[in-house]
């Protein structure tokens, strides 16, 4: 998993005005948290679900301090039943699944970025901001990954003082994908959400905000794969 970092400017945080929250992570990483990972059966569907992406990247950003909340969500899906799905319908899936997500985050009020107002904010696209990151991978990894991540990479915020000490801060959100292995059937590839409060000190409310969406947003794609055949 990968992650490409840039500041988003908010009038109101005063001396904070421009934060930079991402930065480069592989979770391959030496020493990186074990696994958390949990196989769920849904349906047709086996799910395997992991939290531990934003332990890792805290790890392997330095970015142990008080100026950042961070919680993080996973999936990786296989299916189970009888039907043959074509890679593109295996992406059209995917791309639904995304959409399930950033529909949960607009209802808890985060707003995604344009295109505009990502390029104002980072000076980069959401196409050069995938190419950024990959950039950023390993020599030796990099085509695979190119490969892999998926073509769309969603930035939401949403200011939420109360979350944060002196009523300063934002919430941030990336969701993106990784691609399934062509050639393996049974392989619909993976959704990862990053969840992030900025603010100049943290509550244990910002932790306990991000923990409850992250359970709306495991939820929500867990029904969403009941529904399905």
């Amino acid at each position: 998993m990968a992650v490409h970092g840039f500041g988003l400017t908010d009038p109101d945080l005063r001396d904070n005005s421009a934060i930079e929250f991402f930065s480069i992570f592989w979770n391959k990483v030496e020493n990186q948290t074990a696994s958390s990972e949990e196989k769920i059966p849904v349906g047709n569907w086996q799910v395997v679900s992991d939290d531990t992406l934003a332990k890792n990247f805290l790890k392997a950003s330095g970015q142990q301090n008080d100026a950042l909340a961070i919680v993080s969500t996973e999936f990786t899906m296989y299916y189970e039943g009888q039907k043959e799905f074509e890679q593109e319908s295996k992406l059209r899936q995917q791309k639904k699944w995304q959409e399930v997500w950033l529909n949960t985050l607009e209802e808890e009020g985060f707003k995604k970025l344009s295109d505009a107002e990502l390029k104002a904010e980072t000076r980069m696209t959401s196409t050069q901001f995938r190419e950024k990151m990959l950039e950023g991978s390993p020599v030796g990894a990099r085509e695979k990954m190119r490969q892999r991540v998926g073509d769309n990479i969603h930035i939401m915020a949403y200011k939420q003082p109360y979350i944060c000490k002196r009523n300063e801060g934002i919430l941030v959100a990336m969701v993106m994908s990784f691609k399934p292995v062509e050639l393996v059937a049974r392989d619909f590839g993976g959704i990862s959400a990053m969840l992030m409060a900025v603010c100049s000190r943290p509550t244990t409310t910002a932790y306990g905000y991000l923990e409850s969406i992250k359970r709306e947003l495991d939820k929500s794609i867990l029904k969403n794969l009941e529904s399905l055949p």
